[in-house]
């Protein structure tokens, strides 16, 4: 029976297998159906692999890897005949996977430091910015990567801006204008976990050189989505106020003129 205790992600990846382990004439590279999960009560973080899905369905788990001594994952080279690799450096073991998509990789690669590296100290100083800091994953997009913004930044929900931070420095990398922000939601990574989610922004052409779609890979969505709310509605209210106080001050002016129309009229009839 399925064990759903502590599942982070879970699909399809390739194994490159060591030399040692590797067979006569047979392959390198092994498709298997990965299952990541993160420390519980129940065990240690590991990434399990299997035969298939239905394997993992019926609960046949006779291999994993162990992720308690992991000291490195990262994006690694394609090779001839595999692309969107990355590896995996567990004590004294490598273990190289190739996944379908840039942003298949993206998101493993973000889950697997997320559950077992320390978090990366912000470097920031707090006064620097007016509100929280958040931790995303720029995921591969047309957009993204016409701005050059794939990866690990902080994300600052700024008065009237939306901010994207370099993760080490600080620095803005860029931004986008909240008014100019039709459409944003958060979209599940799967059904089987529910801590990471995506963002989805859609910037307008206003917005120029960076209107597109942009996916930011987070577990604190919610709190995003809150943040830019909250200042969206803000910025609503306060142009609703400006008009009125415009519509005032237009009344205002009218009124004036007025008056001073009559005083005319009641001069020239004297």
């Amino acid at each position: 029976m399925a064990n759903y205790n502590g599942i982070v992600k879970c699909g399809n990846m390739e194994l490159k297998l060591p030399r040692k382990q590797r067979k006569v004439l047979k392959k390198a590279w092994k498709k298997k159906w990965f299952v990541l999960r993160r420390q519980t009560s129940g065990g240690s973080a590991r990434l399990e692999y299997y035969r298939s899905e239905m394997t993992c369905l019926n609960g046949q788990c006779k291999h994993w890897i162990p992720l308690k001594d992991i000291t490195s994952v990262a994006e690694g080279k394609s090779s001839r005949t595999h692309t969107n690799i990355f590896e995996v450096i567990v004590g004294k073991n490598r273990y190289v996977f190739s996944v379908d998509s840039l942003t298949e990789r993206a998101e493993w690669i973000s889950m697997i430091k997320d559950i077992t590296l320390p978090k990366q100290m912000c470097t920031l100083q707090r006064n620097e910015y007016e509100n929280e800091l958040f931790q995303v994953t720029v995921m591969n997009t047309k957009d993204s990567e016409r701005l050059q913004i794939v990866g690990d930044y902080y994300l600052s929900v700024e008065p009237k801006f939306l901010c994207l931070l370099d993760i080490k420095t600080g620095a803005i990398t860029t931004q986008w204008n909240l008014q100019y922000l039709p459409r944003f939601n958060l979209r599940k990574v799967s059904k089987l976990q529910d801590l990471d989610m995506i963002l989805v922004i859609w910037a307008s052409r206003d917005c120029k050189s960076r209107h597109g779609e942009y996916h930011f890979l987070t577990r604190q969505g919610k709190e995003i989505m809150t943040a830019i709310k909250m200042e969206t509605c803000r910025l609503a209210t306060e142009k609703i106020e400006m008009s009125d106080e415009s519509a005032r001050s237009a009344s205002q002016n009218d009124q004036t003129n007025s008056t001073t129309k009559d005083e005319s009229q009641v001069l020239r009839s004297i």
